[in-house]
């Protein structure tokens, strides 16, 4: 009988990246496959989409391959502490812990990520963390239109630009990488796993073949279908000049916008109007009024404008820096948002002035 122990620590962190790569229901993907080979535990886990393994290093040389039921391994698993026992005889595995728990061995297989041969670019995990952070916010969820419910990500070699479009909004952001030229659409729901499975201060490898794409790093690979089809040209949504700009404080006027989110009025909306160096922010309905007027440094004409309360918030609350330029043309075009130091672009659709007047 095969036995060796393992830090619980450890299997939860893995099977928090390997469980959403295992199906969900009964069938053939619900299992993962647990290796011990080379002083290293490997678990894979495949759900007919993501693939995915992770491997930490344990004692005793060479064991078992088999696979168990991947929802009741997670269970053990997230019950104990310390060190765990796994043991196994070719018909069932034993957990050890806090009690003992019998799993019956399964006859099903695990297939490998593939080892992808392509375009490669090579960035920090925390560069990729941070971009994809400041972009999410605006993939759309609108699965009927699913090229838009992915993240476009292209490479020049030097520069790794991700671009995030629903519909209403668009955030676009830059992170230094170094590697081949590339430009792929991404599944969101991929983009959430890897960004949750990779660790600051390790790089990352995205490797591509036209087909998948895959996120690679000494312990971990984990791959996924790539979206095909033409994405928005985005660049041709980018305003070429503007009429108004003003220099905000960032968390200034995202209290404001909270307050004003608690008068909820029905069309979900919010009032800006920018004149005499400050932006006033109202909003009514039939349960309260709000106002609150912020300073900022502008220049240009006054406008008056509107926007979706929850999308503006978005938007705002993606800037990380305290300051940031708001442009603005007309009531109706699109604004440009932009942190204070950064080439990262934000840009929102306004709602109709008129229509908003007209409920207030």
């Amino acid at each position: 009988m095969n036995r060796i122990k393992v830090d619980s620590d450890g299997l939860k962190q893995i099977m928090k990246i390997i469980g959403p790569c295992t199906g969900k229901k009964t069938g053939l993907y619900v299992n993962v496959q647990i290796a011990h080979k080379d002083n290293r535990l490997t678990i894979r886990g495949m759900n007919g989409t993501f693939v995915g393994e992770m491997s930490m290093k344990v004692p005793g040389g060479e064991g078992d391959t088999f696979c168990i039921d991947a929802d009741m391994f997670t269970k053990v698993i997230n019950l104990n502490n310390g060190d765990v026992e796994i043991l196994t005889d070719g018909k069932n595995c034993v957990l050890k812990g806090i009690g003992r728990m019998r799993i019956p061995i399964v006859a099903a297989n695990v297939n490998e990520p593939d080892r992808l041969n392509g375009e490669t670019v090579t960035m920090k995990a925390e560069h990729f963390k941070s971009v994809y952070k400041l972009v999410s916010y605006a993939k759309a969820t609108d699965e009927s239109r699913p090229l838009l419910t992915g993240v476009l990500i292209e490479s020049d070699g030097d520069r790794l630009r991700m671009v995030a479009i629903d519909g209403f909004q668009i955030a676009i952001e830059n992170a230094p990488c170094s590697g081949d030229c590339m430009e792929v659409i991404v599944p969101g729901s991929f983009m959430d796993l890897v960004a949750s499975a990779v660790t600051p201060g390790e790089e990352i490898d995205l490797i591509t073949n036209g087909r998948l794409i895959q996120v690679k790093t000494d312990s971990m690979t984990l791959q996924c279908p790539l979206l095909v089809g033409n994405y928005l040209d985005y660049k041709k949504l980018i305003p070429e000049s503007f009429q108004t700009e003003c220099m905000i404080f960032t968390d200034r006027l995202m209290d404001a916008l909270k307050s004003s989110s608690i008068v909820n009025n029905k069309l979900g909306t919010v009032k800006l109007s920018v004149r005499d160096n400050s932006i006033t922010v109202s909003n009514n309905s039939q349960y309260a009024d709000f106002e609150d007027k912020i300073p900022c440094d502008m220049t240009g004409n006054d406008i008056r404008i509107a926007f979706n309360e929850h999308y503006l918030m978005n938007t705002i609350g993606a800037v990380n820096t305290d300051k940031a330029v708001m442009k603005f043309n007309r009531s109706v075009s699109p604004v440009f948002v932009q942190a204070k130091g950064s080439d990262g672009i934000h840009i929102l659709t306004p709602v109709k002035i008129n229509e908003v007047l007209q409920d207030g």
